[in-house]
């Protein structure tokens, strides 16, 4: 058909021949259109994913940014509550910290669950439910903890104190389990982008996050540390590493933006603004974490929350650039990256105080006064766990006896909150008592009457050893492990693996040697240097001392 032949024809028939035309030439090349719809269902679906994760985690800033400082005023009120306890008095009324829950930001929040892939929606949907959960919960502990205390009672009144504390160690659990499953979801958020998301393509958003990732991990890190009491001014906290992170930052600007579009976000400022508040943000933490004046320790009002602060504001400004990456309007292809949560000033639950009561202990063999200082007085809380060998080697009185003796001279002068678990191996393991006071005279008495026998299994011993301790884990406490043995335990490298695993999670690990000659002690040296613990050669002479000293090695 010629040109003016087409012309000639009417309108409706012109149309006809040109669809006709159009359909031919995709029935000759379907890859063409196909691959088109499919780059753009693609884009589509992975902006609907990012912008889906993005929505829950800004409400879970929101809910964070909403408790964040509860735990500063928890913790003050605890205190107070102690005050009263051992001084008299009338316990203050506690006033709710969290008012009512943010449903309407919950609902903006989580519209995009459709979106979210199918093989995550339910576990996105389950964790977030978890989170929220908890925060009802929390309001309910905090609205019947305010009920309590409306009436200011009188100190004296134990049902009621009783009842008050209980609740405040309730919503210290609650206010750890609430942070727990905001972690968990940033982890799943990075699993969900790890598999639908990312890309190997280079990218300026791409370099960008990675950059001030290795910043928010470094101030993570220490933040977790802090909490966890590891700093002190014996030994404090280094920060050149995170110091030269920033450095790079700042150096690395240009090139990590690119010729990333200068297009405003929600508040008003682009990219290149959030990446300088950032660094700022990040600057301002740093220099808390060297306050000269007040060292980082563990829920310390300050610096620590202050440090939080910053990290978090760090956090939004991280978290704005994350969503703005995912924008068509920029110079750079969308990135689609998601964001991060914040942390939260956790409380600590301090229960009261009470003097010890030495007579709660049999010391009829033993009743002359210790020639050293025991008080327990600025001291963290202690659980140890004692992992005695009472192998045949040991039946000697200057080995497991010993040891039993000192403790059972210690027992007095420890508090009701520190605690002690015993786990005995010879040619097995096996748990004696776990998590018990002192005082307990019934689990005193089962240590006293252990007696030596058999060959030794150590691993196994340690093994047990070490559930324990993480089982009955004191937050900002003293969690050690004591091997008690005359040498005969075998050291590999899985042994040194499980003691580098505890190290990690705050469990402390020592050893006393018994008898004149202790087999491999090098190793007992290098296995006690990479855990924070002590290696000793115990004798009549120190076997007091050195029990002691593990006890009082952290401060409060």
């Amino acid at each position: 058909m010629s040109l003016v032949d087409y012309q000639m024809l009417t309108k409706n028939n012109r149309f006809t021949i040109l669809m006709a035309f159009v359909c031919a030439i995709a029935t000759t090349f379907p890859f063409i259109t196909k691959a088109q719809n499919h780059n753009s269902g693609s884009n589509n679906t992975k902006e609907k994913i990012a912008s889906a994760i993005n929505g829950y985690l800004g409400i879970l800033a929101v809910t964070t940014g909403k408790i964040r400082k509860h735990g500063e005023l928890l913790n003050s009120y605890n205190l107070r509550v102690n005050d009263r306890y051992l001084s008299g008095g009338r316990v203050s009324k506690f006033t709710p910290l969290l008012k009512q829950l943010p449903e309407r930001e919950k609902e903006r929040g989580i519209v995009g669950l459709s979106d979210i892939p199918e093989a995550h929606r339910a576990e996105v949907d389950k964790l977030f439910n978890s989170i929220w959960s908890k925060l009802g919960e929390r309001l309910q502990l905090e609205l019947i903890l305010n009920d309590l205390t409306k009436d200011y009672p009188p100190a004296t009144n134990v049902a009621r104190l009783d009842s008050i504390y209980s609740y405040l160690e309730q919503i210290d659990h609650n206010y750890k389990e609430y942070y727990a499953l905001t972690m968990r979801f940033e982890e799943l958020a990075a699993d969900i982008y790890a598999q639908y998301l990312a890309d190997d393509k280079n990218s300026a958003w791409k370099d960008t996050a990675g950059e001030m990732k290795v910043v928010i991990d470094s101030v993570r890190n220490y933040i977790y540390n802090a909490r966890e009491g590891y700093y002190s001014d014996e030994s404090p906290l280094d920060t050149l590493y995170l110091s030269q992170a920033l450095e790079h930052l700042a150096v690395d600007k240009t090139k990590n933006l690119g010729a990333i579009k200068r297009v405003k976000g929600s508040d008003g400022s682009n990219a290149h603004q959030y990446y300088d508040l950032f660094i700022h943000h990040m600057q301002r933490a740093m220099r808390e974490f060297h306050n000269p004046y007040k060292p980082l320790m563990p829920y310390a009002p300050q610096p620590y929350y202050y440090v939080v602060n910053e990290f978090d504001y760090a956090i939004d400004d991280y978290n704005k650039i994350m969503t703005l990456s995912g924008r068509s309007d920029l110079t750079e292809p969308p990135a689609y990256l998601v964001g991060l949560v914040k942390e939260i000033g956790l409380y600590n639950f301090s229960g009261p105080r009470k003097a010890p009561e030495p007579e709660s202990v049999n010391l009829s063999n033993d009743a002359d006064p210790l020639p050293i200082n025991v008080s327990m007085e600025g001291f963290a809380y202690t659980h140890t766990v004692l992992l005695l060998d009472v192998s045949g080697s040991m039946n000697d009185p200057v080995k497991l006896p010993l040891l039993k003796q000192s403790i059972m001279r210690l027992a007095p002068y420890m508090r009701e909150y520190d605690r002690v678990s015993v786990v005995i191996y010879s040619d097995d393991a096996q748990v004696i008592f776990e998590n018990e006071p002192f005082s307990n005279q019934k689990a005193m008495k089962k240590m006293e009457t252990l007696i030596s026998k058999g060959n030794t299994d150590a691993q196994k011993g340690l093994k047990e050893a070490y559930k324990l301790a993480e089982k009955e884990f004191i937050t900002q406490g003293n969690n050690r492990i004591i091997i008690a043995t005359d040498g005969d335990f075998h050291i590999d490298d899985k042994t040194e693996k499980m003691v580098q695993k505890g190290y990690e999670k705050g469990v402390f690990l020592s050893v006393f040697g018994f008898g004149h000659k202790i087999y491999d002690e090098k190793r007992f040296e290098a296995l006690t240097a990479m855990s924070g613990g002590n290696y000793l050669h115990i004798d009549e002479d120190n076997s007091l001392q050195a029990l002691v000293a593990e006890l009082q090695a952290v401060r409060k």
